[in-house]
C-alpha cells in the first residue's frame, strides 16, 4: 500500500519523488541510499525494507550522474544510454516560452515524463502517437490525454523538447522561472522496448493482439481516451506463468491487484508481444 518512489542519479541518492501524488522531492534518509555497478542499496526505511514483505523495483540503466548537453537554449544535464533508449534529464526554467533543451537521444523520444522537483503533476507525452506534441496525460489524477502547451505544441526533434508557456501556478515549464524540473525520456529499441499505442476491443474472448517483436518483461498500459482510469503496471517477475494478472498501479497507494479481481486473467505474454484476456476498461 506505499507509493511509488523513484530515485535517479543525476538528482542523488536518498532524493525521493512519489508517482501518485503532486509533491515536490522528499530527502529521504534510509530510502535508496546507495547506487552500484550491479544494482542499488536501500536503508531501514519500511517502504523499502519492511521485514516479511515482497518489494517490487523497475530499473533502467542510464550513464551516472550525467554530463552538460548544450543542444537546447537551456544547458541541461542529461545521463543517456543509447543501446538501452533512455536519458534522464535535468533542467531549470528560464522563463522564455519557446526555449529549447537538449535530451541526448539521437532520436525523438517515444515517451517523455516530466516532474518539477516542488510541486507539479507528472505529466508524461507520448510523440509519436495520436497525442503528438499536443496532449498529455498525468498520473496523480488518472486524467485521459487532454490538450496541453507545455512543450508548446511542438513536436521533439532528434535533439531537443521545445518548452511552452505557464498552464497554472503549479504547472509552470518555461515560465517557472529559477524551478528544477526532471525528465525521463524513452525511445523505442527493436527486441528490447515498444511504446506505442493501440485500440482494445472490448471483448473477454478475442481480445486484442499487441506485437511488440518481443516476450515482454514489464509492461505498462493506461486507458487514454478514459479519465479515472489506472496507470497499470504487469510483469514477469511476479507473474512467471499466464495469465499475467496482478498489476500495480503508478497512480494510487495500493497493495498489488491479486488475481479474481477485475483484473484478473486480463493479459496473456507471448514470444512477440501480449493478448487481452477480458474487457477490463484498463487494458
Amino acid at each position: 500500500g506505499n507509493s511509488t518512489a523513484v530515485y535517479d542519479q543525476v538528482r542523488g541518492v536518498e532524493k525521493e519523488l512519489n508517482m501518485e501524488g503532486t509533491a515536490g522531492e522528499d530527502d529521504r534518509a534510509e530510502g535508496v541510499t546507495a547506487f552500484g555497478a550491479d544494482g542499488f542499496t536501500v536503508g531501514s526505511h519500511d517502504k523499502f525494507n519492511r521485514s516479511g514483505t515482497s518489494m517490487v523495483a523497475w530499473s533502467w540503466k542510464a550513464n551516472g550522474s550525467g554530463s552538460n548537453n548544450t543542444d537546447g537554449d537551456i544547458t541541461s544535464t542529461v545521463s543517456v544510454n543509447l543501446d538501452a533508449g533512455f536519458s534522464i534529464v535535468k533542467y531549470t526554467a528560464t522563463g522564455t516560452t519557446g526555449n529549447t533543451f537538449g535530451h541526448g537521444l539521437g532520436a525523438v523520444p517515444d515517451t517523455i515524463w516530466f516532474k518539477s522537483l516542488t510541486i507539479q503533476s507528472w505529466n508524461c507525452f507520448f510523440p509519436n502517437t495520436f497525442m503528438g506534441g499536443t496532449k498529455v496525460m498525468q498520473v496523480d489524477n488518472q486524467s485521459a490525454a487532454t490538450d496541453a502547451t507545455h512543450m508548446n505544441n511542438t513536436m521533439p526533434t532528434s535533439t531537443v523538447i521545445t518548452l511552452g508557456a505557464n498552464q497554472a501556478a503549479t504547472n509552470a515549464f518555461a515560465d517557472g522561472v529559477g524551478q528544477a524540473y526532471i525528465v525521463y525520456c524513452w525511445k523505442n529499441i527493436e527486441g528490447f522496448s515498444k511504446i506505442g499505442e493501440y485500440e482494445g476491443s472490448n471483448n473477454a474472448d478475442s481480445g486484442t493482439f499487441v506485437n511488440c517483436g518481443f516476450r515482454p518483461a514489464y509492461l505498462m498500459i493506461k486507458n487514454a481516451d478514459a479519465a479515472d482510469t489506472d496507470w497499470s503496471v504487469l510483469t514477469s517477475k511476479i507473474n512467471t506463468n499466464n495469465p499475467v494478472s496482478t498489476p500495480s498501479f503508478l497512480d494510487a497507494r495500493v497493495a498489488e491487484q491479486g488475481a479474481g479481481s477485475t483484473a484478473s486473467n486480463s493479459i496473456d505474454f507471448t514470444s512477440n508481444g501480449f493478448n487481452q484476456r477480458n474487457a477490463d476498461i484498463r487494458f
